[in-house]
């Protein structure tokens, strides 16, 4: 199977993980010009660069371990670091996500008064795959991509928009523009017998002209599907609706990664942008055997920052999405009792992991929440319904069994055997 997308987004972290949990093999094509992909992920310049199982080998690089020319020196203080030629600056090194292993994601090499005239991109291989140059104002000029032995193997001329891929055999091939670049690649990587889900609209003339049959598209929300559902065999919607917003002949993801044998841990979560949740503190103190883990996108205020020597706090300011996707995987429980916005679509999140959802009727962020079971009018009434989670040993199965009813999230197996069917069909009979 393969999944079309122009960049990586929520709706294709989702179908990600889905068709993980499914067992279901697939590849990914980012019709951008990324070079940091995985083994599974094929860009318009990872196409190129790309050659071998070998390449995808090897670890991020260590900064020390960069080259630099004869006499010239790495200077750190810890996360600001640069390249000095024994008297100047010359390059500022730029880590990855993961700041404290200080690995290379990018080197800005300086010209006069420390303009920026080039960039290296470095992948989590640990080599170099692109360099940019630039003008004296900052104007990309041209992207260079690299194979791992370090050779030029496809030009970018920003500016006038062609492409020049430098042929191994030594004959050049010119390309006008991204599209005419994303058809010759589509042409190398599609296989005649491939189930399609695509993301990215701008594809679907074109590959409704090679695989009507199979080529299903997927979509955030309902938006924009006027003229894209009668050129596709399916559409997915990977957001969730509730049942009376719902339309006729759209297949709707939400709640089908729910693999339902997850077991209760006393672990309840909340992403908050507010240092404003409704009742933690008292909560935290009422439930010392319950353990609260409290995540926001930034740095937190003192409401929280209190709350720190608490045995049973832990704080993730400035969480990142991994240690975000491991709050989900270890927590039971979702509070939606922050005030403010919903940081992104967490609780949707929570309730596809299998979090029951806790909440009062005047902090919760979708209205539909108010009528799940664990949804309460009152501090005292949410009190008892956390009492009775712990003190009951059925509570959590037969209340996550409730809100998946309440509110009609996808089933599981319905899913998996039209994905089954997709895979295995070569004709347009295909229905849920």
């Amino acid at each position: 199977m393969l999944l079309i997308a122009q960049e990586p987004s929520q709706v294709t972290d989702k179908l990600r993980r889905l068709l993980d949990s499914f067992g279901i093999h697939y590849r990914v094509f980012y019709t951008n010009f990324e070079t940091d992909v995985d083994k599974a992920t094929i860009s318009l310049a990872s196409s190129f660069i790309y050659s071998s199982d070998e390449d995808y080998q090897g670890k991020p690089l260590f900064f020390n371990d960069l080259s630099v020319p004869l006499y010239w020196e790495l200077w750190t203080l810890g996360i600001t670091t640069y390249i000095f030629d024994g008297q100047d600056r010359r390059a500022s090194i730029i880590f990855r996500e993961n700041l404290k292993d200080r690995t290379v994601k990018q080197v800005h090499w300086f010209g006069q008064g420390e303009k920026v005239l080039a960039i290296d991109d470095y992948n989590r291989y640990g080599w170099r795959t692109k360099q940019r140059l630039q003008d004296d104002e900052g104007q990309a000029l041209i992207d260079i991509y690299f194979n791992r032995h370090q050779e030029e193997v496809l030009l970018h001329y920003i500016q006038e928009g062609h492409l020049i891929d430098q042929g191994s055999e030594g004959r050049d091939r010119i390309f006008s523009g991204k599209e005419e670049l994303t058809k010759a690649v589509l042409t190398q990587i599609l296989k005649s017998d491939e189930p399609i889900i695509c993301m990215d609209s701008n594809l679907i003339p074109i590959l409704q002209l090679q695989h009507p049959n199979r080529l299903v598209y997927c979509s955030a929300s309902h938006d924009g599907l006027e003229h894209i559902q009668n050129q596709v065999s399916h559409t997915l919607i990977a957001d969730y609706y509730p049942q009376e917003e719902r339309r006729p002949n759209l297949i709707y993801l939400a709640g089908a990664e729910q693999e339902g044998a997850k077991t209760f841990t006393p672990q309840a979560m909340v992403m908050t942008a507010s240092e404003n949740i409704e009742g933690l503190a008292d909560l935290v103190d009422a439930f010392p055997n319950l353990n609260f883990h409290i995540a926001a996108q930034t740095s937190m205020g003192p409401k929280l920052t209190c709350l720190e020597g608490k045995v049973n706090v832990h704080l993730y300011p400035g969480i990142g999405q991994e240690q975000y996707q491991e709050l989900l995987r270890k927590s039971s429980i979702y509070l939606d009792l922050n005030y403010g916005s919903e940081v992104s679509d967490v609780t949707l999140d929570a309730i596809e992991n299998e979090h029951l959802l806790y909440g009062l009727e005047s902090t919760v962020h979708r209205p539909y929440y108010k009528t799940l079971p664990t949804v309460y009018t009152s501090y005292e009434e949410l009190e008892q319904g956390f009492r009775q989670l712990l003190q009951q040993a059925d509570f959590y199965s037969n209340a996550l069994e409730s809100q998946k009813e309440i509110l009609k999230l996808a089933e599981r197996g319905e899913i998996l055997a039209f994905l089954t069917r997709l895979e295995g069909e070569k004709d347009d009979d295909l229905h849920l």
